[in-house]
């Protein structure tokens, strides 16, 4: 039952279940990644290492997109952070972005059997772009709604980590026209924007 003398105790235990869930989406798109990496179970023993250096790109693959959900994950933990409570809008948008990130799976491993394709890298750095961009556009919405906000929170340091969740979809979208010109060039694009995270964050 709600308790009339403290409104906010349901959108309090509502935002720790969204939190809860959100989560779970990360953990099992996280966890799926390493379930599509082929096991070399019928290759001779003296064919081993030729067939896992055969399936490098699945590995490379994996390991991109492990640090990017990571990365996802990372900055999904300083917004909760910040919020104290959900609206029924910034629930909706919080889904969308899950979906996103629940489909990265698909693309990793499209991108992990053709690697060297400017359509499988298209593929992949616009499905990073949107979970980025909408990860942004919640920032955005708090910024449009501050009651959603734990109260004496800077709106200053609102809009920073604003700017340092547009770096890495930025990166990919950049990546993009990069596929149609050089693919070979494409992954040091995404790892070097990814990487930048962390310490662009402190300036």
């Amino acid at each position: 039952m709600r308790d009339r003398k403290n409104p906010d105790i349901d959108s309090v235990r509502s935002t720790r279940r969204i939190i809860s869930f959100s989560d779970g989406v990360f953990a099992v798109a996280i966890t799926l990644l390493v379930v599509q990496l082929p096991i070399p179970v019928n290759a001779p023993n003296h064919e081993l290492g030729g067939d896992i250096t055969a399936n490098m790109p699945m590995l490379i693959s994996y390991g991109i997109s492990f640090g990017v959900i990571a990365l996802n994950w990372l900055k999904h933990l300083a917004f909760n952070n910040h919020v104290r409570r959900y609206s029924v809008g910034l629930i909706w948008l919080n889904f969308l972005y899950l979906m996103v990130i629940a489909f990265l799976p698909f693309p990793t491993a499209v991108y992990g059997t053709h690697f060297s394709d400017e359509v499988a890298q298209i593929l992949y750095a616009g499905a990073v772009c949107t979970a980025g961009y909408l990860a942004s556009l919640m920032w955005v919405w708090t910024l449009r709604t501050p009651s959603l906000l734990h109260k004496g929170i800077d709106l200053g340091e609102v809009r920073h980590s604003l700017y340092v969740s547009l770096i890495m979809p930025t990166g990919f979208a950049v990546s993009i026209p990069g596929s149609l010109i050089y693919p070979p060039a494409v992954p040091y694009i995404w790892i070097g924007f990814a990487a930048a995270t962390p310490f662009l964050r402190k300036l």
